[in-house]
């Protein structure tokens, strides 16, 4: 474990402990004055072209690298913050560190939050942009889904929705430290309660009633890791030992082998969760996007060759 590393789950702590017995509106208010303003504020990432966009009707952002400027590849990226926090700001330097990596221009979905709206705005809104693309010259064997958190939830929602309107789907997608069972019934939820250095248990469970707005908690489109993975894209799911949500990425990839789907999967044993957002501190968060970049880069790679052999 890097020295940043520790320096990160040590204040990651203190965190946790400020947003401990919080509910749902004061820890929303928190989180966007410990996060999302300080991110709003902040210069660009050096190399970085960022340009805001609306698509569908829902604001976008495209981060991409200079180098990735003329590239077709695109990464549809959802970012996180429990359906009620994060923007596209938070992720930005991710965003381009992603697009840098795998020559992709990347596009981060400001989907609408909690609790102004609620299931199935933010899928719908995805879907949306996603047929947008398609519908502008952007082809699916040319996309990849990635997304942290709740984004890695709607990395795999999505993909089941544009299952259910018979749409192309993206040639892979990647999900880090994915928040897809919302009923929070797998095993480190209980047993990484204490070691988990960012999220207080309660805070998500506040966050999954809000979300559902009363619909059931163990819907595939709610909490993907109940979903029939079948048809799906190869996927690539990263977490931390010791979060309580590793075992949703754990469920994850057992779900993927079940239905035929080819997956990748890596625990990080000690980095905090969604650590990919902290790279231009946390080393760890480089490698793995380097790791993800590799992924991509093979799924195109076995993608291209297939289609090539079909076509012949």
């Amino acid at each position: 474990m890097s020295w940043q590393c520790t320096m990160i789950n040590t204040v990651m702590r203190l965190s946790k402990w400020y947003l401990s017995g919080k509910d749902f509106h004061q820890a929303k208010a928190a989180m966007i004055r410990m996060a999302d303003t300080p991110a709003a504020k902040a210069d660009m990432p050096a190399g970085a072209i960022v340009e805001k966009t609306s698509i569908a009707g829902v604001s976008c952002e495209w981060v991409y690298d200079k180098s990735a400027e003329i590239s077709d590849g695109v990464i549809m990226y959802f970012h996180g913050g429990g359906f009620f926090a994060g923007s596209p700001a938070t992720h930005r330097d991710a965003a381009h560190r992603f697009s840098a990596a795998t020559n992709m221009k990347t596009l981060v979905v400001d989907y609408d939050l909690t609790p102004e709206q609620v299931f199935p705005v933010a899928l719908n809104q995805s879907v949306a942009i996603y047929q947008w693309l398609l519908a502008n010259g952007f082809k699916s064997q040319d996309i990849a889904f990635g997304g942290d958190s709740a984004g890695g939830n709607m990395t795999l929602a999505v993909m089941k929705c544009l299952q259910a309107q018979n749409l192309p789907l993206p040639f892979a997608g990647f999900c880090v430290s994915p928040w897809a069972d919302l009923t929070h019934s797998g095993q480190s939820w209980q047993n990484n309660r204490r070691r988990d250095v960012m999220i207080p248990p309660s805070l998500l469970e506040n966050a999954a009633i809000v979300y559902a707005n009363g619909k059931a908690l163990d819907d595939p489109l709610i909490s993907p890791v109940f979903a029939d993975f079948k048809g799906f894209p190869p996927l690539y799911v990263i977490a931390g030992g010791t979060e309580i949500l590793l075992d949703d990425a754990n469920r994850i990839e057992q779900r993927a082998l079940k239905c035929g789907v080819s997956v990748e999967k890596k625990i990080w044993p000690t980095v905090p969760h969604a650590f990919t957002s902290m790279a231009s501190f946390l080393p760890e968060a480089r490698e793995a996007i380097m790791d993800i970049a590799n992924f991509l880069h093979r799924s195109k790679s076995q993608q291209d060759s297939s289609l090539e052999n079909t076509s012949q």
